[in-house]
C-alpha cells in the first residue's frame, strides 16, 4: 500500500486532463514507483526509465492500463566507419508499441533514402540494444561525411525521427571531442553530440552556471570508436542558461546552451 500511495501523490503532478483523458504522469529523477501484483497503472502517458526522469517497476505488462502509450525513449546513438562499412549502434526504453527502426541514408541532394529495417525486441521497460552495418558505401571518396538518423515506428503506424548522427568515412577522429548541443536554444531535450578516436569511457554532465552538477547522463559508460549522439531530458529544467561537460580519455571540453519554452 505504501508504493500505491506514492503513485496517487505523483498522479496529483498531473496537469488537468480533458473530458475522457487520464492525463500525463512524468515521475521525477529519483523518485521510484513499483507496482504491487493485482494493481493497475493508469494514464495516457508515463514518462519514466529514461534519462531526466525517475522509475517505474511492474510485474506484468497488464499492469499498465492499454490506453497508456509509454514512449519509445532514445538513450544514445552512435556511428563508426570500418572496413568500407557504417555500424550504426543504439540504445532505447520504453518500447511497449514499436514495431520497429527504419535506418534512412542522407543523399547529396538531401533526400532520405531506407537503408534497412531492425524489428523491435518484445516489448517492455528495459533498455534495448540494436545495431545496424551499411555496406553500400563502396563508391563514396574518403574523408566524406556520412549522415544518417533512425525513423521510429509504432505498430500502429506512428513515427518518429532521432537526431541525425554524423560519421566520417575512413577517417578516425584524432582526439576526443565535444561537438555540439544542439537545439540552441532547446526546450524539452538537447541532444549532445561528442566524437572519439578510440573505446573509451565517458563522463557526461549537466551543470547550472553557479556550477551544481544537475543530471549525468553518463557516468564512466564505455563507447566504442566513432560519433555518438546522447539525447538529455531538461523539461524539468527553468528557462536560462547551462553548461554541458564531456570528458574522456584524460580531456575535458564543454558547451553552453539555454533552455527557452
Amino acid at each position: 500500500m505504501k508504493h500505491l500511495h506514492r503513485s496517487f501523490l505523483l498522479m496529483l503532478l498531473i496537469t488537468v486532463p480533458l473530458f475522457g483523458q487520464l492525463g500525463t504522469v512524468s515521475i521525477p529523477i529519483g523518485a521510484q514507483i513499483d507496482i504491487p501484483v493485482g494493481a493497475t497503472f493508469c494514464a495516457d502517458t508515463i514518462f519514466a526509465n529514461n534519462p531526466g526522469y525517475g522509475t517505474l517497476t511492474y510485474p506484468n505488462i497488464n499492469n499498465i492500463c492499454r490506453a497508456v502509450v509509454i514512449p519509445v525513449e532514445l538513450l544514445s546513438l552512435s556511428a563508426t566507419c570500418e572496413g568500407g562499412a557504417v555500424t550504426l549502434q543504439w540504445r532505447s526504453a520504453g518500447e511497449r508499441n514499436c514495431a520497429g527502426y527504419e535506418i534512412q541514408f542522407a543523399l547529396p541532394d538531401g533526400a532520405w533514402q531506407v537503408r534497412g529495417f531492425v524489428p523491435a525486441n518484445a516489448p517492455g521497460m528495459r533498455e534495448n540494444y540494436y545495431a545496424f552495418v551499411d555496406r553500400s558505401i563502396g563508391e563514396l571518396s574518403r574523408g566524406e561525411i556520412l549522415r544518417y538518423r533512425l525513423r521510429q515506428v509504432d505498430n500502429d503506424g506512428a513515427s518518429d525521427y532521432s537526431p541525425v548522427v554524423e560519421v566520417w568515412l575512413i577517417d578516425t577522429p584524432e582526439s576526443p571531442a565535444l561537438r555540439a548541443a544542439y537545439p540552441n536554444p532547446a526546450s524539452g531535450t538537447v541532444f549532445v553530440e561528442f566524437s572519439i578516436p578510440e573505446e573509451a569511457p565517458v563522463q557526461l554532465a549537466l551543470y547550472s552556471l553557479l556550477g551544481e552538477e544537475l543530471a549525468r547522463p553518463c557516468d564512466g559508460a564505455l563507447f566504442p570508436r566513432g560519433t555518438h549522439v546522447i539525447p538529455v531530458m531538461i523539461a524539468q529544467l527553468r528557462n536560462g542558461s547551462y553548461v554541458v561537460s564531456f570528458s574522456a580519455n584524460g580531456m575535458t571540453e564543454t558547451r553552453l546552451f539555454s533552455i527557452k519554452r
